[in-house]
């Protein structure tokens, strides 16, 4: 009897090659993540995600895409910061704002050095708003977004329309 042929495995994908690979997906436009800052925070590589948590995303873009009202948007923007990201109701919190500039929707909180502190402020702008680009002699809101968070000593804010989606 002969032998069995033997089942040949997938090569193991490195994290550095996985993450370069997420980035080159994005159109990076201003400040912006690096592979480097990805394998520092996911060294193991991006966690893998099921068919439902994948299709989700898929189905609700397409459903956002074809409505040209923007009424779905709210909705889209929940399920990828509910479902995709997983931050949870009970992690966000008004944020902390002193002075003037961009305001936060709410911040994310999470452990600190002085207990719950902010770790993110996300910022929702109106349909049809690029983050990166500045308006009548005034900062686009990314770089708002980014003064507000050297204001507040919070590490990372999340800008976005629903379309485009800046981390600063």
């Amino acid at each position: 009897m002969p032998p069995a042929p033997r089942r040949r495995r997938a090569p193991a994908v490195r994290p550095i090659d996985q993450h370069t690979e997420w980035l080159g997906l994005l159109d990076p436009d201003g400040p912006f993540l690096s592979a480097d800052v990805l394998v520092e925070a996911f060294s193991t590589g991006l966690p893998a995600l099921d068919t439902d948590t994948r299709r989700a995303p898929r189905e609700g873009w397409h459903e956002v895409e074809a409505d040209p009202s923007g009424a779905l948007v709210p909705g889209w923007i929940d399920l990828v910061l509910g479902q995709l990201l997983e931050w949870k109701p009970d992690q966000r919190a008004q944020a902390a704002v002193e002075g003037g500039g961009a305001v936060p929707e709410f911040a994310l909180t999470g452990p600190g050095a002085q207990g719950r502190q902010e770790r993110v402020h996300f910022h929702r702008l109106p349909w049809g708003t690029d983050p990166a680009r500045s308006r009548n002699g005034h900062p686009s809101p990314v770089e708002a977004a980014a003064a507000r968070c050297r204001q507040s000593q919070v590490p990372l804010a999340l800008v976005t329309d629903g379309q485009y989606w800046a981390p600063c």
